[in-house]
């Protein structure tokens, strides 16, 4: 059993303050770490939003975030709460009396680790709902024509982003309509604001999974199972970009603009 000493409280550092930059640290790994949801960070940043801001804005926002997304964060804070210890000793005998539940990873692990994946995989659509409704706060007050192209982009990641349970999001393959070219701006390197790629006629997309990306996907969750701990371990070796759609053009629309096929 390993036992870490670290200080969480001093007179100008209180327990509180602790608590608040571990949310502070839990937001940045579920949004930002890794490129998670980059085409909204630099949405954002093309309206003048750093990231670091937007994350202290989302933090302040957290009451106003959808119900499956605060549970998220709640059920990281009281893990974080439980995990800590006065003594060495209190700490052993918490440990051998939850020895299984540690085992199997219930309890104990890498709590960043843990909830990003729970935000990230299990409550993927309050987690990017929380997004935009964040990015759209953010940019509102000074350029409230970001929004058509914000709605795009989210759309964009709607509909590629995978997750749980995967054995159905694996099969779907998502469409929808979008006045903006995301790929092409992703292509190149964000350099230009999206404006720059809004098309003279909307544009239908379609998404697939690559074969060989759904293989690899299937077999690691066979192996690793479709739970917080399985999905720490086998994303150890992925990125976010393994776990998305393939995105292909469908038709160009003449001004028609067709409804959002639900992912």
């Amino acid at each position: 059993m390993e036992v870490e000493e670290m200080v969480v409280d001093t007179p100008t550092f209180p327990l509180a303050h602790y608590y608040e930059a571990r949310i502070f640290h839990l937001l940045l790994t579920i949004y930002y770490y890794e490129g998670n949801f980059e085409e909204a960070f630099e949405f954002a940043r093309h309206h003048g939003v750093r990231a670091y801001d937007l994350i202290v804005l989302m933090q302040r926002m957290l009451p106003e975030a959808p119900e499956a997304f605060r549970k998220v964060i709640a059920d990281f804070r009281r893990e974080s709460e439980e995990e800590l210890f006065d003594t060495p000793e209190a700490c052993i005998a918490f440990a051998k009396a939850h020895f299984d539940e540690l085992v199997d990873g219930t309890l104990g692990g890498n709590l960043l680790s843990k909830y990003s994946l729970l935000a990230r995989f299990f409550a993927t659509p309050a987690t990017l709902d929380f997004l935009e409704q964040a990015i759209a706060r953010a940019i509102g007050a000074t350029r409230r024509e970001g929004a058509p192209g914000l709605r795009a982009v989210m759309e964009y990641l709607r509909g590629v982003v995978l997750h749980v349970p995967f054995a159905d999001t694996l099969e779907r393959a998502p469409t929808w309509a979008t006045e903006f070219d995301i790929e092409a701006w992703r292509a190149d390197g964000y350099v230009r604001p999206l404006e720059s790629y809004r098309l003279a006629a909307p544009v239908c997309y379609r998404t697939a999974v690559e074969p060989e990306r759904k293989a690899m996907i299937t077999t690691r969750l066979k192996t690793f199972g479709e739970h917080a701990s399985g999905m720490g371990k086998f994303t150890r070796t992925l990125f976010a970009r393994d776990l998305r759609r393939t995105v292909s053009e469908v038709v160009r629309l003449a001004g028609i603009l067709p409804l959002l096929v639900p992912v």
